[in-house]
């Protein structure tokens, strides 16, 4: 049977139709969004083409990368992807909502369970950017259950403070590490890539968990129709979630922002949640601890701190800059209870004039006025990354 809006209703047989990009439909009196799996010879790879997609926001697509309708995820670690593009959903749904377009057609079964929540999902974006995304109507059919015993639990792990945190605290349940790259990290940084692939693995390896790394080209498609951050990063990482459905029973979301700064955000407590399918539950975790609280309970982990990644900027190529505000956000509160030169893959020492350039506002100016107290409280008003971030807390 098939889903629109809530309802059931037989349209048409989809087996009937090929699963490929020649598969016509010139006959359909309503042009529609048709998101359709691609076979492929290999397990560890999953593909997705989408078709008459037009852009109803401005296009955030980097200069140097194309658009591309077709998405493709492969994992090197050789887990087997669910390749029955019912996790073609959660990577679906928000560009739809950021096109012209009014509906969505899946040639390929969807979750029961996503299936009604959905809904809930795009009341909540909608409302958070009424500006950019707009609902849809989905018409899929219901997939039959699955049930694949002796699964894990997975956490997604960048390398950064959030994930590094959840993957400490959790360490006794937690199974994999899933790394991505193609999210923040393009595919063409190949050294990045590379470094951040070592760490992981790594990180893994200390902490005795299985390391699972997932490429994407997913960006190609929704930097088209969505905002990464605000509208689609949370359904990219519930869409590499469900992929390794096979391997994965419980998911877990490091969370972005603690309680008391929350605000809307691709990734949310009232939002990853929503992803979970009969077999797959997604978990947002990490919200009641602040940023700075996180960095101290992974100082005194025991964890060799000295593979953290939190920059996305990469001035100069460097691994961490040192530079961006995302980069002086780390460093100043590990500078405060001087443990910053035990975290060898940031700079020892803090730029003043970096301080000076930071552009603070909204969670940012949060971030900063959090890493103020602490900078009082443990160095004192005399202390010059004190005054210059106080400086900066002022004028902005």
């Amino acid at each position: 049977m098939w889903a629109s809006e809530g309802r059931f209703e037989r349209i048409w047989d989809w087996s009937s139709c090929e699963k490929s990009v020649s598969c016509s439909f010139a006959d359909w009196a309503i042009v529609m969004v048709i998101a359709m799996p691609k076979n492929t010879g290999s397990s560890n790879r999953f593909h997705m083409y989408v078709s008459d997609l037009e852009s109803r926001i401005g296009s955030m697509m980097p200069l140097d990368e194309p658009l591309s309708r077709e998405v493709r995820w492969v994992c090197d670690t050789g887990h087997t992807l669910d390749r029955s593009g019912r996790a073609m959903l959660p990577a679906v749904l928000p560009v739809v909502m950021g096109s012209v377009s009014d509906s969505v057609t899946f040639l390929a079964p969807q979750d029961r369970k996503l299936l009604r929540t959905q809904r809930l999902i795009q009341s909540k974006l909608s409302a958070w950017y009424p500006n950019t995304t707009h609902m849809v109507d989905l018409i899929a059919a219901e997939s039959l259950p699955f049930d694949v015993p002796e699964r894990g639990v997975g956490c997604f792990f960048s390398g950064g403070v959030d994930s590094l945190y959840s993957a400490i605290s959790r360490h006794s349940e937690i199974t994999h590490l899933i790394f991505v790259l193609g999210f923040d990290i393009p595919l063409s940084d190949k050294r990045i890539c590379a470094q951040a692939v070592d760490d992981a693995r790594a990180t893994a390896k200390e902490l005795g968990k299985e390391l699972v790394v997932v490429r994407t080209t997913v960006r190609g498609l929704s930097n088209r129709y969505s905002r990464w951050g605000y509208e689609y990063h949370g359904a990219a990482i519930a869409t590499v979630g469900l992929l390794l459905g096979r391997h994965i029973k419980h998911a877990i979301i490091p969370s972005s922002s603690p309680l008391e700064n929350l605000h809307p955000w691709g990734t949310h407590p009232d939002l990853d949640y929503l992803w979970s399918t009969e077999y797959l539950h997604f978990e947002h975790h990490g919200q009641f601890r602040s940023r700075n609280e996180k960095l101290t309970a992974i100082a005194d982990s025991g964890v060799d701190v000295g593979r953290l990644r939190v920059c996305w900027e990469n001035l100069d190529g460097e691994y961490n800059c040192g530079r961006c505000e995302k980069c002086l956000r780390t460093m100043i509160p590990l500078y405060a209870i001087d443990r910053l030169s035990a975290f060898s893959s940031l700079p020892d020492s803090i730029d003043i004039g970096a301080i000076a350039s930071m552009k603070l506002s909204g969670a940012r100016l949060d971030y900063a006025r959090d890493n103020l107290s602490m900078l009082l409280e443990h160095r004192g008003e005399g202390d010059p990354v004190f005054q210059a971030l106080r400086d900066r807390v002022g004028a902005s």
